[in-house]
């Protein structure tokens, strides 16, 4: 079977299918990725052969210039449960040109290709029309909570909404190549976050078990070293940098919360030095680049911004979770996991040491909480492996595994 993975150009997007594409690798199939420029080296870092498309496009570059000029569009968010905002439709428009630049090199590598099924990220809306160019079946891969289908989030499908429903743009992009325009035709979609952190009621889930890929990174000595105190990880989001500036950050403000507990405070150095603070407390510890998954086991804890691919790996490994949400999907995303227990939510634009400090208290020493974020564990332990997850994409495509 030949495979052909879509994503959004963006590295958490990307890295969100990398786990899916080895495990369908492993067992025999032929996996391509095609995607823009600014992911290219996403893809090769874990070992997956990629074709570019759409040169002439640069997804960030746009959207920042269109949230210049429609600032009310994806504000920071305090505790709002769902992601507000964002007005449907219009706000589609950078994601509709993205679609626009990658379609004709999209259609022409698949061609002389021929996947016999496409794997397309909810956000890559040129995804759908590839898969009916093709006449191959489509699936969709999530890389956070589907709040696309649940209506909340950047375009995408809304449960029941039809294609005759989206922006003219992108409704003549799907004509011109005689794609269908009044229905969504994925066959399935694969969610990979524990059941806990699914949003319910949606159709045609399937739930696999997510296997966090955070990149590749050197295992260092101390990793293994015995620890005489809790550890804990603040990070920040990369991808929250273009749109904030990296200056606007909670490092600071927490890692200040934090130098009187006696805990060790891991912070990833590109971070760090993205604050240009002179010292930090003598709790820090500055590492370089290793992958989540490989160090939350060590953790008693975790800080972070409620990025999906933060909230995965840290939900899949069973560590409690303070979140500070800053943009997009955040605010949604953070309290979706403080309705479990097994995290605690706080404001950005409101931070008090004192709060922080409590909440790193409780998700380190708080036995309920400890619970909540292992029964997210148990449930991501229960959910189908990737193995079987690659049988049934041989089923959809009609294929022998």
């Amino acid at each position: 079977m030949r495979i052909l993975f879509t994503p959004l150009a963006s590295t958490p997007h990307v890295n969100a299918m990398i786990s899916l594409a080895w495990a369908a690798r492993a067992a025999g199939h032929e996996v391509r990725f095609a995607t823009q420029p600014p992911v290219r080296d996403a893809v090769l870092r874990a070992g997956l052969p990629v074709a570019l498309v759409g040169e002439s496009h640069d997804l960030i570059t746009d959207i920042m210039a269109f949230l210049a000029d429609n600032p009310e569009s994806m504000r920071p968010g305090g505790r709002a449960g769902a992601i507000s905002g964002a007005p449907q439709g219009r706000f589609g428009l950078p994601w509709i040109r993205s679609a626009q630049a990658c379609a004709p090199g999209l259609v022409a590598f698949s061609e002389a290709w021929r996947p016999h099924l496409v794997v397309t990220d909810p956000m890559f809306y040129a995804g759908p029309l590839l898969a009916d160019v093709l006449g191959v079946p489509l699936v969709r891969h999530l890389w956070s909570p589907d709040w696309t289908k649940a209506g909340y989030s950047m375009g995408g499908f809304a449960e029941g909404q039809t294609r005759a429903e989206w922006p003219e743009e992108l409704l003549e992009l799907y004509r011109s190549y005689g794609a269908r325009t009044e229905t969504d035709t994925a066959a399935c979609t694969i969610d990979p976050f524990p059941p806990g952190l699914q949003l319910p009621g949606l159709t045609g889930r399937v739930s696999v078990r997510g296997v966090a890929y955070n990149g590749t990174g050197e295992v260092p000595p101390w990793l293994s070293e015995p620890r005489s105190r809790p550890r804990v990880l603040v990070s920040r989001s990369t991808s929250n940098v273009p749109f904030l500036g990296a200056a606007r950050t909670y490092l600071p403000t927490v890692l200040g919360a934090l130098s009187d507990l006696d805990i060790e405070v891991v912070v990833p150095r590109e971070a760090a030095d993205a604050t240009n603070a002179p010292e930090f407390p003598a709790n820090v510890r500055l590492i370089d680049q290793v992958p989540y998954d490989l160090l939350l086991p060590t953790c008693a804890a975790i800080v972070h911004h409620a990025g999906a691919s933060s909230l995965l790996t840290s939900a899949g490994l069973g560590v409690p979770q303070v979140t500070i949400p800053m943009l997009a999907d955040q605010p949604a995303n953070a309290a979706l996991l403080a309705a479990t227990g097994a995290g605690i939510h706080l404001d950005f634009g409101a931070l008090d040491p004192a709060e922080i400090r409590a909440a790193v208290q409780k998700a380190v020493s708080d036995p309920q909480m400890r619970e909540a974020a292992a029964q997210l564990r148990a449930g991501a332990e229960q959910q189908m492996p990737l193995t079987r997850a690659v049988d049934l994409l041989a089923d959809i495509a009609r294929v022998p595994a």
